[in-house]
């Protein structure tokens, strides 16, 4: 009874985006790609939180991030927006002789939120890149995948 006051509080001034939808590179590769993201609220627009994420290539990439987004929520349809930068974990074997791990990935990200609404639904659409270091015997490569997504979610 005593941490009713705290929880109130902490729905009032943080947040929570689920989201889930499909990522597309130039490659015409398509990805299936979830995420969750929390964090809270400064002022009446703006949050920071951190976040986590999956999208599997080869193997599950797991992207944890810092993120920045402007969330307002006093009209009936309001616009959503953020960035995202973090690290992504991945962990690939493609022969005995490489090894290709993650690294660096930003994500940039604009749509349409129904604020009227308990679970505040939202589509978003936007752009991630994931980095990649393959290393082998003697040499270690830098490469990128750049992705555009579609996304709907929900806001808590």
């Amino acid at each position: 009874m005593l941490a009713m006051p705290v929880a109130v509080a902490a729905q009032e001034k943080g947040y929570l985006h689920g989201f889930a939808g499909l990522s597309r590179s130039n490659e015409a590769t398509t990805h299936g790609v979830v995420g969750l993201s929390g964090g809270l609220k400064m002022g009446k627009v703006f949050a920071v939180g951190a976040g986590v994420g999956f999208i599997q290539f080869e193997k599950p990439y797991i992207p944890l991030t810092i993120d920045l987004s402007l969330i307002p929520t006093n009209k009936k349809v309001n616009p959503i927006a953020g960035v995202k930068a973090g690290y992504g974990f991945f962990n690939y074997h493609p022969s005995s002789t490489e090894t290709v791990r993650g690294g660096f990935v930003a994500t940039a990200f604009a749509g349409i939120m129904l604020s009227r609404v308990k679970f505040k639904p939202n589509i978003t659409a936007g752009a991630t890149r994931y980095t990649f270091k393959s290393s082998y015997q003697t040499k270690t490569i830098g490469t990128d995948d750049k992705r555009g997504f579609i996304a709907i979610g929900f806001l808590l």
